[in-house]
């Protein structure tokens, strides 16, 4: 019995992780614009942890 539930368990995480893994890969393909806000919000984010000024100096 419980084979079969690890087995069902392992089967539906693979299925999500393949499930975003594909729509990362073709959010990537299809829209650079959307790419492109989420790299300059990470490189946002780091910079809050680091300092304000490049912030104010990009906008």
């Amino acid at each position: 019995m419980q084979s079969i539930k690890f087995r069902i368990i392992a089967i539906m995480l693979v299925l999500v992780f393949v499930s975003i893994v594909t729509t990362a890969v073709l959010g990537l393909i299809n829209s650079d614009k959307l790419t492109d806000e989420i790299v300059m919000s990470m490189f946002e984010d780091q910079l809050n942890s680091n300092g304000n000024i490049f912030i104010d100096y990009m906008e």
